[in-house]
């Protein structure tokens, strides 16, 4: 038996409480139990009034009298209903039956990750392991931002819903940092579950977000591995091994992950807390940067073709090509759902500078189930650069390629998924088409670098959960599982673009002449940025809304990744400067605006590795220069508004 788990027999049946048939508040129909835990037993019931399942926690007797135990299960409710969020388990009701205390919880009837685990205990892939990991680590942070830790992270509770999504459900051991009035726990005690927390947590040490950081890690391990990290025949040589010695490499047990996500993992193991990671977001901010391929952009070319002598330049051409379409179109990297009640979402800010003239209207999208609609977006790029011919390379034939960009044309259709009572929306986002407008002079590589990609791209497809006032709080990438891992990375820069498609506003009232500002950090084609976009509402007519839109970005020095494209480059931003305007017609029964123009500029200076003229790298020799961009952006939605 493992460690963590409880004997069903262990319930002296003078302690067990059967709640079956019958109807609690009047409403819930207790029809089965589900299940005896360590702290009580969940059954399966029924909402009469609503017609649909309920799950129903009712905790063992034997602890009724012991002290603090009412103030835990008093607890698990109050952070339950505090932490209101989509992806934690919503609480429904609550009561008392026959001085027993029980609650109610919405049923979920995808399983839990305990049953995707314990399946053949065969290693996962790295896309099906993230489907769940990237969502848990943003939900844990926003517990983490309130205040809580959860204390017994574990694949038993984490659920999924019949369609897959994750929850994060039992905070019946979450403690509130800093309040010393829910020390409930005894000196020396360690409350969690064995497998999986963390070394401090075992010996009742003093407890922070990077305890659940550690479970998070030791599941992700597991599901790589098709392992735990530690798997000790019993707890005491469990808490024992974990507390003197580290688990043995993920890349080790794990071949199929790269070696820089596995020691992402590994950091999250550590048992020291500090040397863990700053957040859970961070943990999968370094797993999924370690999870990216190199792309060798020789290998795209035909044989006997030889690499462009400018490498920067034709680095350039590319991620502008495929990276900048998520500027133009409200690219906002949101990590965690926003609050009910917040403008904040992950490193997201929504800041109201102006109501506008008589504020009495709360923009909010007013979407129908199967709604489809199609978009097409065309942009065109102009570069130029100075300062970087100095070390042998052929600045007139730089010149000319930055000249001879394609114009792309990208066509995807979006159907309305899912509406909720709350005015939630699903949306599905699938392309249509990406085609380039090539001028004459374009180089044969470029030409038969981005054709031999381009029907990758065409495979992008994703899920958008998005707020009524078209803040996207989850997003699924729903590419298939045979396409190649490089054009999978890039297919990311598509995503950031179309989650965010709706044009956002905040949650308070405005009316016409109010501005508000859209902010945050988010890498963007191997560049950390600061992104901002401020938005004026100029006409506001019957769900109809015409705004003007400004953007701007900075970045500091820092070394240029170029996503996935190129290794090991020694490139070095040194600057990076964005201005830009826009309009948009929006109408708050479509999903996608009628109509979105952009023009924005874009500046970056830059030092590198110097090439000669035969396009090799010269020891010890760099270049410095400059690279501006200017571009123009148009999208609409199809003229019969579908």
């Amino acid at each position: 038996m493992r460690p963590d788990e409880t004997p069903p027999s262990d319930v002296p049946d003078r302690f067990a409480v059967d709640f079956t048939g019958l109807t609690l508040l009047g409403i819930y129909r207790v029809d089965e139990k589900m299940a005896d835990g360590g702290m009580g037993s969940i059954y399966l019931g029924e909402d009469t009034n609503l017609g649909r399942k309920v799950v129903i926690k009712v905790p063992h007797v034997r602890f009724l009298g012991e002290p603090g135990f009412r103030a835990r299960f008093r607890l698990e409710i109050s952070e339950l209903v505090r932490l209101e969020h989509p992806s934690i388990v919503r609480i429904l009701a609550q009561g008392d039956h026959e001085d027993v205390p029980f609650f109610v919880l919405q049923f979920l009837g995808g399983g839990s990750l305990e049953d995707v685990l314990g399946q053949d205990a065969v290693p996962a892939s790295i896309d099906d392991t993230l489907a769940w990991f990237a969502p848990i680590a943003r939900t844990l942070d926003f517990v983490h931002a309130r205040g809580t830790v959860h204390r017994d992270v574990k694949p038993a509770n984490i659920i999924f819903d019949e369609d897959g999504h994750v929850f994060l459900s039992d905070f019946g051991v979450a403690k509130a940092l800093g309040n010393q009035d829910l020390e409930l726990t005894a000196a020396g005690t360690g409350i969690g579950s064995p497998r999986y927390m963390a070394p401090e947590q075992a010996v009742g040490g003093e407890l922070g977000p990077s305890a659940d950081q550690y479970a998070l890690a030791s599941m992700v391990y597991e599901a790589l591995a098709g392992t735990p990290p530690f798997d000790e025949p019993s707890t005491i040589e469990l808490l024992v091994a974990k507390k003197s010695s580290d688990a043995p490499d993920l890349a080790s047990v794990a071949p199929h992950v790269p070696p820089a996500a596995a020691e992402a993992i590994m950091q999250g193991l550590s048992r020291e807390p500090s040397e863990r990671h700053a957040s859970c977001s961070d943990l999968l901010g370094a797993f999924e940067a370690g999870r990216a391929p190199i792309f060798d952009p020789a290998g795209a070319v035909p044989p006997g073709k030889r690499r462009s002598r400018n490498v920067l330049v034709m680095l350039g051409c590319v991620l502008v090509l495929l990276g900048t379409v998520g500027v133009l179109l409200n690219l906002r990297n949101l990590t965690a759902p926003p609050d009910a009640t917040s403008d904040v979402a992950g490193s997201l800010r929504v800041t109201v500078l102006e109501t506008g003239a008589e504020p009495r209207q709360a923009m909010r999208y007013a979407l129908t189930k199967g709604a489809v609609e199609s978009v097409k977006i065309t942009m065109r790029n102009r570069m130029k650069m100075s300062g970087m011919d100095t070390s042998g390379m052929n600045s007139e034939q730089a010149a000319k390629a930055l000249d001879a960009m394609p114009e792309l044309t990208w066509r995807l259709e979006m159907r309305v998924a899912e509406v909720a009572d709350d005015g939630c929306f699903t949306l599905h986002w699938r392309t249509l088409s990406l085609a380039y407008e090539w001028p004459p002079a374009a180089p044969e590589a470029m030409r038969t670098m981005l054709e031999k990609l381009r029907p990758h791209y065409e495979t992008f497809a994703c899920e958008v959960d998005m707020t009524p006032n078209g803040i996207a709080r989850e997003a699924r990438f729903l590419v298939p599982d045979d396409v190649p891992e490089m054009i999978r990375r890039e297919l990311f820069r598509m995503y950031w673009t179309v989650r965010n498609m709706a044009a956002p506003f905040p949650v308070a009232e405005i009316g016409v002449g109010a501005r508000w500002e859209v902010g945050e950090t988010v890498d963007l084609i191997g560049i950390r940025l600061t992104h901002t976009e401020t938005y004026e509402l100029k006409k506001l007519e019957d769900g109809r809304a015409e705004l003007v839109v400004y953007v701007a970005q900075t970045a500091p020095r820092q070394e240029m990744e170029f996503g996935s494209m190129v290794k090991d480059t020694g490139a070095t931003l040194t600057s990076l400067h964005t201005t830009g305007e826009g309009d948009m017609s929006v109408d708050l029964s479509h999903a996608t605006p009628a109509r979105v123009g952009y023009e924005i500029s874009m500046t970056m200076e830059m030092t590198g590795f110097a090439i000669d003229k035969d396009g090799k790298k010269i020891d010890g020799a760099s270049q410095a220069g400059s690279m501006s961009f200017d571009m123009k952006m148009n999208m609409e939605r199809d003229p019969e508004g579908r």
